[in-house]
């Protein structure tokens, strides 16, 4: 049975709401107000529901959004009102829109159906046509990003440029001349990261690896500290662009590998900041990690394993990268 939630604010936090995506396990968010309304996260995170109380006589046609299904259902003989969408890359944009349409109902009294095809209408970024970073990918890019510039200042922008390995690396994204930096980068409260392959948290033969969890906020306004991916995008630019044409070349092959477009700015609407400091946790024999050793009791069998993803939780683990450990472990000090 899904757990159910009161906030203390009249809406939870999408923080909040990726912390429970996170967990795999279904819940229900109330959302206080009159009528009472409700975001109901599905089992193993693969969908958002907005639910809504009313009347017998609604009965929606169905929408031509392909990723949006709107329907009615019934608990009891109460009927409900539901939209929802089982794509990751919209989920935060849609629990956006699902406060936008439960303050025109409960607050402006609006009838749930009209309320909902009149954000629609003006809600222009859930139905953008033109392709953009999902929302994983956009946090990721990122603290790359944030990353670069940080080993730009106890290098050159040259070298650190050299270092990012960015989407040619299959499994590490920097290689610094000692050491190898894998970036993980959350919007949640924990250190929670995705692990997508067996062989990620695999050092490389005589090189250390470590992981660097960066934890950030997203937000919709102006924070101090805070920037659009955009925004630092640019700002790395400016940066590296003194150093010379083959490493701003360099620069802009491997933003085109990670499938940034410029065109696509105005998409990217979040203002992001750090939550906390940066640390890096080594990967060695304490890190959690399911690696190719701990399935040789499969036999055969681990050649018919052909994807393989898990999330850990790195809290409370690790050093912090802009302390003297951190600058040392990178051979900084």
């Amino acid at each position: 049975m899904a757990e159910i939630l009161e906030p203390s604010e009249r809406h939870a936090s999408w923080d909040h709401i990726n912390e429970l995506l996170a967990t795999g396990a279904p819940a229900v968010q109330v959302i206080r107000g009159s009528p009472p309304c409700e975001v109901h996260i599905g089992g193993a995170g693969q969908n958002i529901t907005m639910r809504i109380p009313v009347s017998d006589q609604i009965d929606p046609a169905p929408l031509r959004e392909q990723h949006l299904r709107l329907r009615t259902t019934k608990d009891g003989d109460q009927k409900y009102l539901e939209l929802s969408t089982s794509n990751s890359d919209l989920f935060e944009d849609f629990y956006t829109f699902v406060c936008l349409v439960t303050d025109k109902v409960q607050q402006n009294g609006m009838d749930p159906l009209q309320a909902i095809l009149e954000t629609l209408g003006a809600w222009s970024a859930l139905l953008q046509t033109r392709e953009r970073l999902s929302s994983e990918a956009e946090y990721g890019l990122w603290g790359e990003l944030w990353f670069l510039r940080h080993l730009a200042d106890q290098l050159s922008w040259p070298a650190a440029i050299a270092c990012w390995k960015g989407a040619e690396s299959e499994e590490h994204d920097f290689g610094l001349p000692t050491v190898d930096i894998e970036v993980k980068t959350t919007v949640g409260e924990s250190r929670r990261h995705m692990i997508s392959s067996l062989t990620q948290m695999v050092p490389s033969p005589g090189r250390p690896l470590f992981v660097l969890s960066i934890q950030i906020t997203a937000g919709t306004s102006v924070q101090e500290g805070a920037d659009r991916l955009p925004t630092l995008v640019n700002e790395v630019r400016a940066a590296a662009g003194p150093a010379g044409a083959e490493t701003a070349e360099r620069l802009e092959t491997l933003l085109d590998q990670l499938k940034w477009r410029d065109d696509n700015h105005d998409l990217y609407k979040k203002h992001l900041r750090l939550r906390s400091e940066p640390v890096l946790v080594p990967v060695d024999e304490r890190f959690p990690a399911i690696v190719p050793p701990l399935l040789s009791g499969l036999g055969d069998l681990v050649t018919r394993i052909l994807q393989v993803t898990y999330r850990v939780d790195l809290t409370d683990l690790g050093t912090e990268l802009r302390g003297t450990d951190g600058m040392r472990l990178l051979g900084f000090q």
